[in-house]
């Protein structure tokens, strides 16, 4: 009995030791895991069902969490699984080929979406995963730098540089993850590749690199013909991983024996060329672009030919080859029109960032009304796109939303520019809470388009609130980043000099343009070829401000620093440049001609205009503007050498051409064809031909009238500078009661102006009371004129005390005036 209950006993103990055993090994052979909705963590999504080879069929709990029991695999078995919800994809779906675990694994998240939403969600997913990665190596090697006792600040600079390199390279890896589509397995198949992107999705960049080593890439190569295409996608997916651990040198090899191995395979060129342009290695982009795209075509691989069109197209506008920048878009355009059609969901984004570009194309030369229509198309996709998945694509419309109020600035149209660009302001807002070093520069790049748009409609208080904020925002910037942001403080305090030259705050305007001079020129220091032109533009501004203010010897020494720089620039990419050598030339002349060196101004703006004239064959839309604005100089230069009958010809052929501009774009160049009539006023007022004059200064009056309807605050200065001219031709022509009703108007308009800036208009309030002074004197209105006088020169007085050189002449002549009344 004893013996029986002992055998018993171990038969029980051995029973227990093999149901434990199989426990074991059933629970090490199982994958748990969950299904979330569109994201990683997101929501939680029940009934989903799941198989694998080996496994049972299960679905997934309330909780969205499932277990797969292989009864008859090992840790360390490659499986796959399989999801099956109709009308629904997997977004990582690269994550279901996979190593099945030991014990202590992480779960498996599995990450579901529509059908329908599935690119964007993908896109989503890979790119987080990869600027994930980047910030890590961004972090790590930036805490090393941080660690040394002395730091160059090239090695800073280039650490910034090459993370935003990295981010690119990123961008565009998770574009062609995305693009494998939900349901392509042929990449999965192979496990070098398979087993890398699972590394490098768990953030272990380096174990992915060792995965794919060069050794074994060679030898995989080697092996047979049939795996180079796979062996060729490893060597790009091993170029994109180095860029994102800044290794750029390796990333340029590994691309050059991708597109060795496989020189018909359209991406691995297409990848080729958008790693060199990224490199700002223009000859090798353009090389890679135009292989892949005859690849393409040569396939009818209507997918590849859009996108490779897209890059070239904005190669070419790099480039300044804008009309096969055009030629390249559109027909990128047409192809995506016709594939989203059938598949929007896919399509459409890529529709829209081709629209978007050539909305910039169309801007850069002037083409408003075209580039208006391709950003309001590209904005009503990205809206409606954003409605599904506001995460991926919020960005994107506060980026076309910029675009457009840029656009609407240069038209005139400050109210729709205004709404544009508070509204993308307020999506940056938002997206800065959730992401500051990505959004908080964005946000100050807008707040600073906003300062700008007030200063245009002098609304100075306004703009120095934009301003303000854009600078505060920046300077903490480049406390971290000096070498990415001081160039974004320097620019800042160029838009805040120049609101302060427009509120006659002369000292403050020489502070920032100052500061932002010192900035440019340490960074040109460092990069003179990104910012010698930099110091260039500053130079010109700062050579402006000396100019309005008669400081003319420290003018012309900036402005001849401005054009040393700019001809040696011209030298090297005239196409870019010789604009630049045009606009100062352009400056130098109005200095000359204040200066009354009438000769050297004319040899400056014929020197100028000769450039301009040769700039319009190549494209008059864009340049024919700049020949106009020099024939209107070359119009006051002649007026004031008495050649009138070569300052009329000036004047006509600078009118003509702001009236034919106008018929395109009235908005904008119909305050230039007034400016030229009322200047045409003055001439024929010179040469006593009052008849002409007076229909002269109507007709710009009227103009001006009708432009101050839509923006008063922009124009009503010109309908006053109008009436003051008129007011001066009545007088002239004794006709006193018709100069008093128009300097009373010109001085009722100013007086409003002045109570919003005081120091821009209260010296044309100053200027009519000195001629109404004049006016009554004449019609022994003696008390009426002492008052007038003495209201001119209590302004006069205090301008003159800050500006001397522009006010004190006014200043004598307003008080010999007032001598001659009888008291």
């Amino acid at each position: 009995m004893r013996t029986l209950l002992t055998d018993l006993r171990t038969r029980t103990c051995g029973l227990l030791l093999a149901i434990s055993l199989a426990v074991n090994a059933w629970a090490a052979a199982t994958i748990k895991g969950t299904v979330s909705l569109n994201r990683e963590q997101g929501e939680p999504v029940a009934g989903v069902s799941l198989t694998a080879d080996g496994a049972n069929p299960t679905q997934t709990d309330s909780f969205g969490s499932f277990v797969l029991f292989f009864s008859n695999r090992i840790p360390g078995d490659d499986i796959k699984v399989k999801v099956a919800r109709p009308g629904w994809e997997v977004v990582n779906k690269i994550q279901l080929s996979l190593t099945l675990p030991g014990e202590n694994a992480r779960p498996l998240e599995i990450i579901i979406c529509k059908a329908t939403e599935w690119n964007a969600w993908a896109l989503q997913f890979y790119r987080l995963k990869g600027n994930e990665s980047v910030q890590k190596r961004y972090e790590g090697r930036f805490a090393e730098l941080q660690g040394r006792q002395v730091v160059p600040a090239a090695e800073l600079e280039r650490l910034v540089r090459e993370r935003d390199q990295a981010r690119s390279e990123a961008s565009e890896l998770a574009r062609q993850l995305a693009n494998l589509g939900p349901a392509t397995d042929a990449m999965l198949e192979g496990r070098i590749y398979r087993e890398a992107v699972r590394m490098f999705l768990d953030g272990k960049i380096d174990a992915a690199l060792e995965a794919l080593n060069e050794a074994q890439l060679e030898r995989q190569a080697a092996a047979a013909q049939n795996q180079l295409n796979e062996t060729a996608q490893s060597w790009l997916l091993r170029g994109k991983l180095l860029a994102l651990r800044f290794d750029f040198a390796g990333a340029g090899v590994a691309y050059s024996k991708a597109v060795s191995l496989t020189p018909d395979s359209t991406n691995a060129w297409y990848t080729y060329g958008l790693f060199h342009h990224e490199q700002n290695q223009y000859q090798e982009a353009r090389r890679g672009f135009e292989r892949g795209l005859t690849l393409a075509r040569n396939a009818d691989d209507k997918k590849n030919i859009a996108l490779t069109l897209n890059r070239l197209g904005s190669l070419n506008q790099q480039e300044d080859r804008y009309d096969e920048a055009r030629k390249a878009f559109n027909e990128a355009l047409t192809i995506q029109r016709k594939l989203a059609q059938k598949n929007p969901d896919v399509y459409l984004p890529d529709m829209a960032s081709t629209l978007n570009k050539l909305g910039s194309l169309n801007y850069n030369e002037d083409r408003y009304a075209e580039a208006r229509k391709a950003y309001g198309e590209a904005l009503v996709i990205r809206r409606r796109l954003t409605q599904k998945n506001p995460d991926v694509y919020l960005s994107d419309v506060a980026s076309t939303l910029n675009n457009l109020a840029a656009l609407e600035r240069n038209e005139n149209h400050y109210v729709e520019a205004r709404k544009a660009y508070d509204e993308a302001l307020t999506i940056q807002r938002k997206l800065a809470q959730k992401n500051t070093d990505v959004y908080l520069s964005d946000m100050s790049i807008t707040l600073r388009n906003i300062g700008a748009l007030e200063n245009d409609v002098n609304h100075y208080v306004e703009a120095r609130k934009a301003y303000d904020e854009a600078l505060t925002i920046q300077r903490k910037l480049a406390q971290k980043n000096p070498n990415v942001y001081l160039p974004y403080v320097a620019s800042t305090l160029r838009n805040i000099g120049a609101l302060e030259i427009d509120e006659k705050h002369y000292v403050e305007a020489r502070k920032a343009y100052d500061e932002a001079l010192e900035i440019y020129r340490k960074l040109v220091q460092k990069n003179p070829d990104v910012f010698l032109s930099a110091v260039g533009i500053t130079l010109r501004e700062l050579g402006i401000l000396q100019n309005d203010t008669n400081h003319y010897a420290e003018a012309r020494n900036a402005y001849e620093e401005a054009l040393e720089i700019y001809r040696r620039l011209a030298q090297k990419n005239p196409d870019v440049y010789s604009l630049s050598v045009a606009n100062i030339l352009n400056d130098l002349g109005i200095l000359y001609s204040d200066e009354s060196r009438n000769a050297e101004a004319r040899n400056a703006y014929d020197e100028a205009l000769e450039i301009y004239r040769k700039l319009v064959q190549k494209n008059p839309d864009v340049y024919l503007p700049f020949v106009a604005d020099v024939r209107y100089n070359l119009g006051i230069l002649n007026i004031d050498e008495s050649r009138n009958a070569d300052a009329r010809k000036a004047y006509d052929e600078a009118l003509e051409t702001y009236r034919k501009l106008a018929q395109k774009n009235p908005d904008v160049y119909l305050p230039s064809v007034a400016m030229t009539i009322n200047n045409f006023g003055i001439l024929n007022r010179k040469e006593h031909r009052n008849a002409d004059a007076r229909k002269a200064f109507d007709e710009a009056l009227e103009t001006n009238r009708k432009l101050a309807q839509k923006n008063p605050d922009v124009y009503l200065p010109s309908v006053a500078i109008n009436l003051y001219n008129l007011g001066n031709l009545n007088r002239a022509e004794s006709r006193n009661a018709d100069a008093r009703k128009a300097y009373d108007e010109a001085l009722e308009i100013y007086r409003k102006l002045v109570q919003k800036n005081p120091d821009v208009y209260l010296p044309s309030v100053a200027d009519v009371h000195y001629n109404l002074g004049i006016l009554n004197r004449a019609e022994s209105r003696n008390a009426e004129a002492r008052k007038a006088l003495e209201d001119a020169l209590d302004i006069y007085r205090r301008f003159a005390a800050i500006a001397p050189l522009i006010y004190e002449h006014s200043l004598r002549e307003a008080e010999g005036i007032l001598a001659t009344l009888p008291k």
